[in-house]
């Protein structure tokens, strides 16, 4: 709720402030208000070491693997070599479709490896022949008696195992176990990773308090202002100082009821409410013209619409096809 508030603050102060200049009549705090609701999500980017990790569990599910081809994949992925093809971007240059989005200072994370701690009781494992003639294992946690007593079986073995971690502190691919958790750690560049272009398509990199909140202005609050406030297009970077360092921030998205019409203030010239941001960064940033995905009258589903459509589509700036 407090991010909710921060947004709403500055919808009223921006509002009053139109009204006392003598502008244009802007409500863009009605306008959240009418919504009734605010999407609040948790944006994890992934490190490439993780992505590897990822890959490497994903690719254990679909193919079997010897226990030395495993073991050289999962070296290869802790050494975290350099992967030329990575994109040096989290996110994509693009502009907030909403009014506000309030962000908290990114958090940034870093794998330490785990050392498994003593179990209890032993952890054994055994195999049973299976009816095709493979073998299936099983693993269980067994007390001196039940050891005993499997040991007195025929046709079963008892092989000692080394403990496993808990599941939280777990991943595993094929035969070998990554055990590691993630600490806080320095933003790895000495910023935020949050780059932001100005009308002249300028670029400068945005360093955040860890006590502040960001407040992001949105396509539709350019429109509701006709232009007095501008959506900046925006961009996450990879830092190039350490791959292995992932990246976290809480954001609320603050947008207007979806029958809401994104119609300019009256007495505002449609150029300038489209064109506040500039056009030369929309060229250079693969971002699709404001002004090619509103129309005068439209509403805000119908707007959302045709941005995801022309951004994401199969034919859009940054589809992935």
């Amino acid at each position: 709720m407090c991010m909710v508030r921060v947004g709403l603050l500055i919808a009223r102060l921006f509002d009053a402030y139109q009204s006392h200049a003598g502008l244009c009549e802007s409500s863009l705090e009605q306008a959240i208000l009418e919504s009734g609701t605010a999407k609040g999500r948790l944006i994890h980017y992934h490190s490439l070491l993780e992505k590897d990790i990822l890959r490497s569990l994903q690719n254990s599910k679909t193919q079997k693997q010897n226990k030395n081809a495993s073991k050289a994949r999962i070296s290869e992925v802790w050494n975290a070599a350099a992967d030329s093809g990575v994109s040096t971007l989290w996110q994509q240059w693009h502009c907030d479709y909403g009014i506000f989005t309030v962000l908290t200072s990114p958090l940034f994370l870093k794998p330490t490896r785990d050392v498994p701690s003593e179990p209890d009781v032993a952890t054994k494992r055994w195999t049973e022949p299976a009816v095709n003639g493979d073998h299936w294992k099983v693993d269980h946690k067994l007390s001196e008696g039940d050891s005993n007593q499997l040991q007195s079986c025929d046709n079963r073995s008892i092989q000692e195992e080394k403990p496993r971690s808990s599941r939280s502190q777990q991943l595993s691919s094929s035969s070998q176990d990554l055990n590691f958790s993630m600490q806080e750690c320095a933003p790895p560049d000495g910023y935020s990773s949050l780059r932001v272009m100005d009308a002249h398509s300028r670029t400068t990199s945005v360093s955040i308090p860890s006590d502040y909140l960001i407040v992001q202005v949105g396509d539709a609050a350019q429109l509701l202002s006709g232009g007095e406030l501008v959506a900046r297009p925006h961009c996450v970077m990879r830092p190039t100082s350490d791959r292995d360092v992932s990246r976290q921030t809480m954001a609320v998205f603050l947008q207007p009821a979806w029958d809401r019409s994104l119609s300019i203030p009256p007495g505002t010239a449609q150029e300038r409410a489209l064109e506040a941001g500039g056009v030369a960064t929309n060229l250079e940033t693969h971002i699709p013209l404001l002004a090619s995905r509103w129309k005068d009258g439209c509403t805000f589903a119908e707007f959302s619409k045709e941005t995801t459509r022309q951004y994401y589509g199969a034919d859009g700036r940054q589809s992935r096809k």
